[in-house]
């Protein structure tokens, strides 16, 4: 179904070892519905190479869509595109609400060597409308060369969008410029995190700033 207006419930555990996963909206479409995950694991989401600018389960949500009680266990979001903006494991570009959502394992990660690129758990942008509220990340490594790019273990960038009561335990997060345990980069303005807590990660930063909860924090919230 390529409704993007319609509103869907998982109905089972799915396992997507072993095969190529084309974002849902990709590359510029959004889910503008509902996604009740319902409690459900997808297993196993590869994302090798895609031409697109965000790679994830989702390419984008925008204002009206809701992502909720969805689990990703070992997905590998290794995406070679050298002109991709972001990649994540639930969605790239976050204009609407992300609840109770899970990454376990795996990797996430972009070979972007240029200026920008985002990469993060959930999403790899959390933008102006976007809300992301009770949502963990766990034992998932991150890595992102670009030299002003950003890794963080919920959000690679936090611009003008909240997060809160969400945290990360275990995560390897490394990059050449802004990372953080929970965002790597928060922009100025009405960028906020509240309530979040980052558990034994491991930050390795060769480039601009790194955090235990935000590598830059440009909003002072």
């Amino acid at each position: 179904n390529n409704n993007l207006r319609g509103n869907y419930i998982l109905m089972n555990d799915i396992d997507l070892s072993g095969k190529e996963w084309t974002p849902i909206g990709a590359p510029w479409s959004y889910l503008n519905g509902h996604f009740d995950g319902n409690g459900h694991k997808i297993t196993g989401m590869t994302i090798n190479y895609a031409n697109y600018q965000y790679s994830a389960l989702f390419c984008g949500i925008n204002s009206k869509a809701i992502i909720y009680n969805l689990h990703l266990v070992n997905p590998a979001v290794n995406n070679t595109y050298t002109s991709s903006f972001g990649n994540a494991g639930i969605v790239g570009v976050n204009n609407g609400y992300i609840s109770n959502c899970s990454i376990t394992g795996g990797t996430i990660s972009s070979v972007r060597a240029g200026s920008g690129g985002y990469i993060g758990g959930i999403a790899a942008l959390n933008n102006s409308a976007g809300g992301i509220i009770h949502c963990r990340v766990s034992g998932t490594t991150f890595s992102q060369p670009g030299t002003f790019s950003t890794a963080g273990g919920i959000a690679g960038t936090n611009q003008c969008g909240w997060i809160i009561a969400s945290y990360t335990n275990g995560c390897t997060i490394t990059n050449t410029a802004y990372q953080g345990g929970i965002v790597g980069y928060s922009t100025s303005g009405n960028s906020n995190v509240f309530g979040c807590y980052a558990v034994a990660p491991t930050i390795t930063n060769t480039g601009a700033y790194a955090g235990l909860i935000v590598g830059f924090n440009g909003s002072g919230a």
